[in-house]
């Protein structure tokens, strides 16, 4: 994403009748973490943020989220086993 479309985002309105989207957010270094969440909130999506798998793992319901997005380094059992439980869930989940 370029600066000049960071920087001049704008919270953009549901129309009516569409369903918000919404995304959880996993990622181990809070400052990137506000940052991401900061962005797509202002895009209109509703976002939840998790430090670690485990805390991902509460807020994880297979219908709440229309993506989830993963960044961590380490913990990569944990990660590909819930990588894994997401993309086999009903209804179909999206990881990135």
């Amino acid at each position: 994403m370029s600066t000049t479309t960071f920087a001049s985002a704008q919270a953009v309105p549901m129309p009516g009748g569409v369903k918000k989207r919404r995304v959880l957010l996993i990622d181990t270094s809070p400052a990137k973490s506000d940052l991401r969440a900061e962005v797509m909130r202002k895009l209109g999506i509703e976002v939840d943020c998790a430090a670690d798998i485990p805390e991902a793992r509460s807020w994880w319901r297979a219908d709440l989220y229309d993506l989830v997005v993963i960044n961590m380094e380490k913990g990569g059992g944990h990660r590909d086993r819930f990588c894994d439980d997401i993309r086999s869930a009903t209804p179909r989940q999206q990881v990135a």
